[in-house]
């Protein structure tokens, strides 16, 4: 009998998981489909003399700290790009609207990992496979993409979250090949993103 509960259990859960996963695609794939493709990945094909003027930069110290005159600083993002700011905005709406409960809520971010990859890949890799990826671009993709990586994390990983790491990697790849600057910028955007996290 003990058994037969177990699997029972087991069961129900399974199909729980995957009534929650189709509801949430149900629900956020019509809105979240046009909103990345007409959001994120505008953003992707942006020109990168747009990236400064359209978003938050900040200058940081070479130690992380925070600028003192006369010192050599660099600058980074801080803040989200309005497009992904967006997505975590209504992202959360979901939730609220779909309801809170722990499965409904990874279904959820599973979803929007799927949509967030399915959406920036194309755009993304015609970028790279051009060369038309700036630095400045890139760190805010990264930035962005670290924020969305949190955001978006649930237990296990699975291959949607996964998905969002490989984008990461493949901008990090790109804009940061010079050693140099990989060493500079990776230690500053752990810190952009820690203040980033904090004021969320």
């Amino acid at each position: 009998l003990k058994d037969l509960r177990q699997k029972l259990l087991q069961t129900l859960t399974a199909t729980s998981a995957r009534a929650d996963e189709a509801w949430a695609k149900a629900v956020l794939t019509p809105h979240f489909s046009t909103f990345f493709t007409h959001g994120m990945a505008d953003f992707v094909e942006m020109r990168a003399g747009d990236v400064a003027v359209s978003y938050s930069w900040g200058a940081s110290a070479l130690d992380g700290g925070e600028e003192q005159e006369g010192e050599a600083a660099v600058t980074v993002p801080v803040a989200l790009s309005p497009h992904v700011f967006q997505a975590l905005f209504e992202g959360a709406a979901a939730v609220q609207a779909l309801g809170s409960r722990r499965g409904l809520v990874m279904a959820v971010k599973t979803c929007l990992s799927e949509l967030l990859v399915r959406h920036m890949s194309q755009p993304l890799e015609s970028k790279l496979i051009e060369g038309e990826l700036s630095l400045q671009h890139g760190v805010q993709l990264l930035f962005d993409l670290s924020l969305l990586k949190i955001a978006l994390a649930i237990p296990g990983g699975g291959a949607a979250y996964e998905g969002v790491n490989k984008l990461a990697e493949k901008v990090e790849g790109a804009c940061l090949s010079d050693p140099v600057d990989r060493l500079l910028y990776q230690e500053l955007l752990r810190s952009a993103v820690s203040v980033g996290v904090d004021s969320c």
